[in-house]
């Protein structure tokens, strides 16, 4: 849970304004306890961060920051019921000049509800949070409309997913990973054709970009274009780092032969031939053809020597 919070919160108002707080004028009657507890938690010793968050609760309660860093002290420690009821006090006392913006607090709100699974009260944090985001933190909303989205598609309400995406594209219409859940959304309700329209739009604003190709090999697929899903599927695996292998593998069996001469052309020109390599194996033990695969990993193990000797001279 902890890494989902601070990935998500780094590019949030949250923690940077806590960061900021050292350099800053007290906004309380005294603000020590308070910045001495965000340099431990800044250091990750949390123990300490918390006892002098506690300390500073004690002298001022409704001290909004300090409210802010114990929620997330207690959210990265799974203590996700605690943490939610101090961030309700912070909604509660809100006021006067915090760092921390109204819509941090409800996005960690979001995100805490999310790591519980409580998908549907997640996506109404984070849809409070998009609308104080419009004046509170503009260059955050996106950010935080993407996980209201993702949070409806994961509560299996395919309507309200596609309502946030289709939101986010009407104010922003560049926005790839906009585009990219429009799609899965789209595909998940049987929508192929848009859903690759939207996919092909993401494309061209960002060819790199794998989730494009992980859910185009699969539209492509459910409409019978099996070429050019293999050719999706492949650019799928040679972007992203955790691509499914047997994915990749059991798509490229539906026109074996296209495939096998697609991955030895990658192999050929890639800087990284074993992973091509290793693909190929599993298309052929897909395809039970063990001794076309033990040839390959020969060719593999070939390879690897070759490469060992080089680097030890």
């Amino acid at each position: 849970m902890k890494a989902k919070i601070l990935s998500f919160l780094s590019v949030l108002v949250g923690i940077a304004a806590m960061s900021a707080m050292s350099s800053c004028q007290p906004k309380y009657v005294s603000d020590y306890d308070y910045r001495k507890a965000e340099e431990a938690y800044s250091n990750d010793d949390y123990d300490e961060a918390m006892s002098l968050v506690e300390k500073q609760l004690k002298a001022t309660p409704r001290h909004i920051d300090a409210l802010y860093l114990k929620a997330l002290i207690l959210g990265n420690d799974g203590q996700s019921d605690k943490a939610l009821s101090v961030l309700d006090r912070a909604l509660k006392y809100y006021g006067g000049e915090p760092e921390v913006k109204r819509s941090s607090i409800l996005s960690l709100k979001g995100l805490i509800l999310h790591t519980e699974e409580r998908f549907a009260e997640a996506a109404k944090a984070f849809g409070t949070a998009s609308k104080y985001a419009r004046k509170d933190a503009p260059e955050y909303r996106q950010s935080i409309l993407l996980e209201q989205a993702q949070c409806y598609y994961q509560a299996e309400d395919r309507a309200a997913a596609e309502r946030v995406y289709r939101q986010m594209l009407k104010e922003y219409p560049d926005d790839a990973a906009a585009m990219v859940g429009l799609a899965r959304n789209l595909r998940d309700v049987r929508k192929f054709d848009e859903a690759l329209e939207w996919l092909d739009k993401a494309q061209e604003l960002d060819d790199d970009y794998g989730s494009v190709y992980k859910f185009k090999m699969q539209v492509l697929d459910s409409l019978g274009r099996t070429d050019e899903c293999i050719d999706a599927a492949l650019k799928y695996y040679g972007y992203e780092d955790d691509a499914s292998v047997q994915s990749v593998a059991r798509l490229c069996g539906k026109h074996f032969s296209y495939a096998e001469a697609r991955i030895r052309a990658q192999a050929r020109q890639s800087d990284d031939p074993q992973s091509w390599l290793f693909l190929l194996t599993e298309v052929y033990e897909n395809a039970g053809d063990w001794l076309s695969a033990i040839q390959v990993y020969d060719q593999m193990e070939n390879l690897h020597d070759i490469v060992t000797t080089t680097i030890a001279n």
